[in-house]
């Protein structure tokens, strides 16, 4: 691709004026791949801790101390050299001696920290043979290769950021598959301004019908169990949580399925968390989108940001072992500093996943009609890098565009979607997927509920998928995801910094990530 050709590209980008300008910029300098420099960085970190433990040495200086923060991003206070990260120098020298071993293995591992955690406990469950989907049990050893590997204390190790441990979900069987359920509540007390889902505030008086219509359609539909569950809206903590929850138990579940309620913080409190927890819920997403009550306002939300807080405590009082937290960028009004004061609240409530979602303006919606309230693009651009440089600090690994998350807290029902799998929708508006072909039932609740209670199909229209446009579409959604495509399937010309290979996987670097749509174009 010419010069010429890539400027072009790039003035079509949403992100045009700044992030094209930053790609011209890194297109014309020579500098050093970012494989290269993950290999440098790599290379010199594991000889640093290597020779430091050869030599017993605990020290290490300043230059490199923050060179390793950065590359590793993590704070420079986590890489503090700690009596109990190093074996002590007398009487342990087997210890030390088994630890260069282990730390030795590495040298084939390359990445960012959680890449090469995940590959190192892999490795080890290949060596014992242990693939019944359980949490591997560490040993001694294990666990201090890993704390050598992020120059952190042994008891540090399991606690990315800092953060205080947290239990990991029950794994699926690999011979489990994978089918959710959707459950669409469209109850709103009042409707946000960027809102353009199937969503009302005047049908209060219908809940009780469509709690027990959407228990008929489970019924009807003769379901196998299920491996995920997630209840959105609408606000599904609206209705009354003991008919949500019988509309839960109507849905048979395989043993550790995921299943998710949407919670406006509002409404959360210790009784609903407890409701939920009993009726098998084990995930909520929190609808925080800031924590800044301008824009909140700015968005049409309702919320104090001090509710978010309680809601968060709630959750765990019910012993509820994984939650999301829902955040907007791209207010009117929003500063980078607001952003950034968003961003550090949340993340000061250790929550294991954190979606962060640009503003989108949708058609029929109040935004759409008020040009002087939509985001600017090179802002959103700023807004995604800091999100992006905080999160992972904070050890959330992005594996998706907009989603990060702690390892083993991602998201199995969005995951199903992304990967092309098979679902069902319940409730009105409600959208399906089954072998290629996809359907959605009607969209107001009153048609909705005429017929289910005559007995009738829900189903507003459907289409089936050729085995093309599924094969295009399944590209493009995985392009978004950590994984990446194989390197066949994208035009790799022009598109340096904005994809890597490794393996013969191309996946979207950071830069490549604000620029996905653009990407995809490119595959074939």
């Amino acid at each position: 691709m010419s010069m010429r050709e890539f400027d072009d590209d790039v003035a079509s980008s949403p992100y045009s004026r700044k992030v094209g300008e930053r790609l011209r910029v890194i297109r014309r300098q020579k500098r050093l791949s970012l494989q290269e420099v993950e290999a440098t960085s790599q290379e010199e970190f594991k000889a640093s801790v290597l020779g430091a433990y050869e030599r017993g040495e605990r020290a290490i200086s300043v230059p490199r101390l923050e060179r390793l923060a950065k590359f590793y991003t993590v704070p420079v206070d986590q890489l503090l050299p700690r009596e109990d990260a190093v074996p002590a120098a007398e009487g342990d020298a087997e210890a030390r001696k088994k630890l260069a071993v282990d730390l030795l293995k590495l040298s084939q591992l390359t990445g960012q920290p959680f890449e090469m955690l995940t590959r190192f406990l892999k490795m080890i469950q290949v060596q014992r043979q242990d693939f019944n989907g359980k949490v591997i049990t560490v040993r001694g050893d294990d666990t201090r290769a890993i704390a050598a590997m992020l120059d952190v204390p042994v008891d540090q190790v399991g606690r990315p950021g800092g953060s205080a441990p947290r239990r990991a979900r029950s794994a699926l069987s690999p011979r489990v598959v994978a089918f959710g359920v959707y459950v669409h509540i469209p109850f709103c007390a009042q409707r946000c301004d960027y809102c353009a889902f199937a969503t009302w505030t005047d049908r209060h008086h219908l809940q009780e019908r469509y709690m027990a219509a959407l228990r008929a359609e489970i019924g009807r539909a003769a379901l196998a169990p299920v491996t995920s569950v997630f209840v959105g809206g609408g606000t599904p903590t609206l209705v009354d949580p003991h008919r949500l929850a019988d509309v839960l138990r109507a849905i048979p579940t395989v043993k550790g399925a995921e299943v998710t309620v949407e919670c406006n913080p509002d409404d959360v409190t210790d009784e609903l968390m407890h409701v939920y927890a009993a009726a098998g819920v084990n995930r909520v997403s929190i609808g925080v989108q800031s924590m800044v009550p301008h824009v909140l306002g700015s968005l049409g939300r309702t919320h104090l940001p001090a509710n978010v807080e309680r809601a968060v405590a709630s959750v765990r009082a019910a012993g509820i072992d994984t939650f999301n937290m829902d955040l907007i960028y791209g207010g009117a009004g929003e500063s980078v500093d607001d952003w950034r004061t968003t961003l550090e609240g949340a993340l000061a409530l250790e929550p294991p996943h954190v979606s962060a979602y640009a503003l989108t303006i949708e058609a029929g919606t109040p935004l759409f009609d008020e040009p002087h309230r939509h985001p600017d693009d090179d802002d959103l651009a700023d807004k995604y890098e800091l999100a992006d440089d905080l999160l992972t600090a904070a050890g959330r690994v992005n594996y998706e565009v907009s989603n990060w998350a702690l390892p083993g807290h991602e998201c199995r029902h969005n995951v199903l979607y992304w990967e092309q799998g098979d679902y069902l929708g319940v409730g009105c508006a409600a959208h399906s997927h089954r072998g290629g072909r996809r359907w959605w039932n009607l969209r107001t609740p009153e048609r909705y509920l005429a017929a289910v209670e005559a007995g009738e199909h829900t189903e507003a229209a459907g289409e089936s998928l050729d085995d093309e446009t599924r094969r295009v579409e399944g590209l493009q959604l995985r392009l978004r995801m950590r994984g990446g495509v194989p390197v066949e399937a994208l035009d790799l010309d022009g598109l340096d910094e904005l994809v890597e290979v490794h393996d013969g996987t191309a996946r979207l670097t950071r830069q490549g990530r604000l620029l996905a749509n653009e990407v995809a174009m490119r595959l074939r």
